[in-house]
């Protein structure tokens, strides 16, 4: 009983850990894509450009965030949780797979 409310504070503190980190990250996506928005304005770059660029930098450093924040939970989580998460995440994936059919019955 112990250990498992020892376990739950654990990923309770580590889930508010990243929440808070997703402000300071916030941040710092908006900060670099001003550093970058100047440099290329700087450049003469056409602004179609320099508007394409910012929204590829923008959904790149969100899906690092992500692959951040999916990594730090999935770390407090025991190996049958992770497991289950997983199929969660992929399993229609793996279904649409003819290899991995058998495995939605």
């Amino acid at each position: 009983m112990v250990s498992s409310g020892l376990v739950l504070a654990i990923i309770i503190g580590s889930l508010t850990e990243v929440l808070m980190s997703f402000g300071e990250h916030k941040k710092e996506v908006k900060r670099t894509v001003l550093v970058a928005t100047k440099f290329l304005r700087d450049q003469g770059i056409p602004l179609g450009l320099q508007i394409r660029i910012r929204n590829h930098m923008k959904a790149l450093l969100q899906y690092q965030q992500s692959l951040k924040t999916s990594q730090s939970i999935q770390d407090n989580l025991s190996e049958s949780l992770q497991s289950e998460l997983c199929f969660a995440l992929n399993g229609q994936l793996l279904v649409g797979c003819g290899f991995f059919s058998l495995l939605e019955q």
